[in-house]
């Protein structure tokens, strides 16, 4: 009986040495490295003319961690611990040297960014300290002329590969690259705050299709090496998250943007409970600011304060560059629409049951809509005049713009704030001032709210062409009237808020049923139906 137990208890011991060995060694993963923040860093430069810009934006953080660790690599006081992780594709080397860029690295590359002490910033002071800040060599007046990493950034590249996470030439427009770059992040790394951050070029509401091997499905990150002509869609990158596991509590608290035309009711709805917010412009991206906006975050920053440091950071970039109106019809041949000189970046909630108020304040203003189109000529006669007075863009004669617009790439989007603005000063419209009062009381800016943040910048200030004086005089509009990397309180120069969330109003190229957004609008952006109906209503009146 001794023997036997004694036998038992040495292959106990057995087991339980196998089970530790297989922990420590090749069997389970190594302890994730934990930090405040991780930021995960979508960087496709595999373009013609982001290249040397999305390099820099990779330089910035990593100036901006040289004045958040001390020597040692810890936080300095009050600074919180960040994790930089990018996954960066270059344009291709004889491409990138046609187009003179000078910070080639064609291939797919993993980094987990470093302090470098070796930067420098001219952040300019005083009255510049609007003015784009700049990262250059110590000593040097820029960064030189080749692609140069930290002495502190790892480069995970050579592993990534050989796990089979990385292509040596990624398609950042293909989902799978996406969801490989998540599911390594989530395996070694975890954080309190996750921030995902797409950098490339946006197109805006477009064909929502759900599927990755379509040429057609555009929204943002596109790829010059690959001749698809693919786009990631809004789903792609929402499934990506749940295939690496960033769902439920651990979801990204910030789903971060940085590229065109994404603050658009049909992207919220698309993104919806895949992040906590979204940080996005309806027009202009952000990028190359973040010096500012990394230097701004302290030891307790939330999420929300993030998100308004962000928009600050916009402010702080645009706040002395308005764009001019075009000063004839020929000039405005080569600009886009209404609201083109306007820069705008909003900090949105994901929050499920606050895009479905959305949604549902986009389908009462919808049925209010339709009521006019099926009534008596009175009736059908406002419906029209709405799209004439407060919808109606054309890229090629700005006499017709009415409104606040975005082209944005394949449909024009008309912000929501200020078409229910507008319609509620209308007092013909009054059959439409219920549900416009239904945006206006939605749209509000707060911490709790569907737009938490939001800041419009100075608009154009020529009136050759009338339309756009009552549009674009002088305006200014930050939500709060507060920059919170400067601690300025800010005049407003506008009364009514301008809220930068639109929605596609108009398609860009009616003739053409390829880029052609309306007939198709409910099936492509799985958004309204009732919209999609009022939209296609309004095609007769092009």
């Amino acid at each position: 009986m001794k023997k036997n137990m004694l036998a038992l208890f040495a292959l106990f011991l057995t087991a339980l040495l196998f089970v530790s060995c297989s922990n420590s060694a090749g069997g389970s993963s190594p302890a994730k490295k934990a930090s405040d923040w991780l930021f995960l860093l979508y960087f496709d430069a595999d373009d013609d003319i982001l290249n040397d810009d999305i390099y820099k934006n990779m330089r910035e953080i990593e100036y901006a961690l040289s004045q958040m660790r001390k020597a040692d690599g810890s936080p300095k006081d009050n600074c919180p611990s960040v994790t930089a992780l990018v996954l960066w594709d270059g344009y291709s080397e004889a491409e990138a040297k046609k187009k003179g860029h000078k910070f080639i690295h064609p291939d797919g590359a993993l980094f987990e960014l470093g302090a470098d002490y070796n930067l420098d910033y001219d952040s300019y002071g005083g009255e510049n300290r609007y003015q784009l800040g700049v990262v250059k060599l110590k000593g040097k007046d820029d960064l030189g002329d080749k692609f140069i990493v930290g002495s502190n950034t790892i480069d995970w590249t050579a592993q990534a590969r050989a796990e089979g996470s990385l292509d040596v030439e990624p398609n950042m427009a293909d989902c799978k690259t996406l969801e490989r770059f998540l599911k390594w992040a989530k395996k070694r790394y975890d954080a309190t705050n996750v921030v995902l951050c797409l950098d490339d070029h946006g197109s805006g509401a477009y064909k929502e299709t759900y599927e990755d091997t379509t040429a057609v499905s555009k929204s943002l990150c596109s790829d010059k090496s690959d001749d698809s002509g693919r786009d990631l869609s809004c789903k792609n990158i929402k499934d990506a998250l749940a295939a690496a596991g960033y769902v439920g509590s651990q979801r990204p608290k910030i789903l971060w943007n940085d590229v065109c035309f994404q603050s658009c009711a049909e992207i919220l709805w698309n993104y919806r409970g895949s992040a906590d917010y979204l940080l996005a412009s309806p027009n202009l991206a952000v990028s190359q600011e973040f010096v500012r906006i990394m230097t701004s975050m302290g030891k307790g920053s939330s999420p929300i304060d993030f998100g308004k440091i962000v928009v600050s950071a916009y402010h702080q970039r645009y706040y002395e560059t308005p764009q001019e109106c075009p000063k004839n019809e020929a000039d405005a041949k080569n600009r886009r629409a209404s609201g083109y000189s306007l820069f705008t970046f909003s900090f949105l909630s994901l929050d499920e049951q606050k895009v479905l108020a959305l949604k549902n304040a986009v389908d009462g203003f919808a049925d209010a809509l339709l009521t006019l189109k099926n009534g008596g000529a009175q009736q059908q006669a406002l419906f029209q005049k709405v799209f004439d007075e407060y919808v109606d863009q054309d890229a090629n004669y700005y006499s017709k713009c009415k409104g606040l617009s975005y082209h944005g790439t394949y449909a024009f989007l008309s912000d929501l704030g200020d078409l229910a603005v507008r319609i509620k000063l209308d007092a013909e419209l009054s059959a439409l001032h219920s549900s416009a009062d239904a945006f206006l009381s939605l749209l509000q800016h707060g911490d709790g709210n569907l737009i938490v943040y939001a800041w419009a910048g100075k608009m154009a200030l020529s009136e050759t062409i009338p339309t756009w004086s009552n549009v674009t005089q002088k305006q200014l509009y930050l939500t709060g009237g507060y920059d919170y990397i400067s601690g300025e309180t800010l005049a407003v120069e506008r009364e009514e808020d301008v809220y930068g969330l639109t929605i596609s109003s108009s398609a860009v190229y009616p003739d053409d049923p390829k880029d052609d957004i309306l007939p198709n609008y409910d099936d492509w952006t799985g958004f309204s139906s009732k919209w999609g109906e009022v939209i296609k209503a309004w095609r007769p009146y092009y």
